[in-house]
């Protein structure tokens, strides 16, 4: 199941750029935090270091489901 949790996740993030699947996934990994089982993490794309998005996973044994939203600058 983890790589469709993987999937879901980064699948997450770049659909909240808006690109689609047009970002090549292999382009950044996803928080170290997350892939030791913990639900949530902050997360920063290498080519935009300026912007931090929240990511959460809402799956479990039944379903893959991610959330990825960009934090407000202020916030930060």
């Amino acid at each position: 199941m983890q790589f469709s949790d993987f999937w879901t996740i980064k699948e997450a993030l770049i659909k909240a750029l808006g690109l689609g699947l047009a970002l090549d996934m292999s382009r950044f990994e996803i928080p170290l935090a997350m892939r030791h089982g913990e639900t949530t993490s902050l997360f920063q794309f290498p080519q935009m270091p300026t912007v931090r998005w929240r990511l959460e996973d809402l799956g479990n044994e039944h379903f893959a489901a991610a959330i990825a939203c960009e934090l407000d600058p202020v916030s930060n």
